[in-house]
């Protein structure tokens, strides 16, 4: 909880009545990509290393991780937050 979208994050969602979902010591892309997909997480909120290193693991396995439900367009949203923004 370091970083710029942790530090009004809890309290944010406490205020909205949302729950709130962190994954604790496991931010390994599969354990990400799987608390996601239990939880059925909505938005989320991380630094661009961690997001960059969970697309190229949900790339290399597309079938692997269900989200959302099957008629929905959006499956989830995802805020950054960095110095830099990492190079496209």
């Amino acid at each position: 909880m370091f970083h710029a979208n942790a530090w009004g994050l809890p309290y944010a969602c406490t205020m909205l009545g949302a729950r709130l979902v962190l994954p604790g010591p496991c931010v390994d892309p599969e354990s990400v990509l799987g608390l996601m997909g239990s939880e059925r997480v909505t938005i989320a909120c991380g630094v661009p290393t961690v997001w960059i290193a969970v697309l190229e693991a949900f790339e290399k396995n597309p079938g692997r991780w269900k989200f959302g439900r099957p008629h929905s367009r959006r499956l989830w949203r995802h805020r950054a937050a960095s110095r830099v923004d990492p190079p496209s």
